[in-house]
């Protein structure tokens, strides 16, 4: 089994109030293979689950036949969040006071 490092580039393909859309690319190694994923990650605000999409391929053409197991690792110690909004870090940007206005 290949365990998920931490991701190869990031980038953000929406960003609005509701809902952020953005981009990771891990590459791996299996068995002298390089495998590429690209996940698409959709965070809407309200929700407390995200979507994921993941799209592997090797070298260039979708990795047909590929054994994919997803899970959740639990943590002992409780996890601090890293961004707040005390911080001004959602994804989504600031929320504005203004009604009908994008996220700064």
């Amino acid at each position: 089994m290949v365990l998920a490092g931490p991701f190869k580039e990031w980038k953000i393909i929406s960003r609005e109030r509701q809902k952020s859309l953005f981009t990771l690319t891990y590459d791996y190694d299996l068995n002298g293979g390089n495998i590429h994923e690209v996940k698409e990650i959709t965070i809407e605000l309200g929700k407390r689950l995200f979507r994921s999409h993941s799209t592997f391929t090797k070298g260039g053409q979708p990795a047909a036949g590929l054994e994919v197991a997803v899970g959740i690792t639990p943590t002992a110690a409780k996890p601090k969040p890293a961004l707040t909004q005390a911080k001004g870090g959602w994804p989504a940007g600031k929320p504005s006071t203004k009604k009908g206005a994008a996220p700064a």
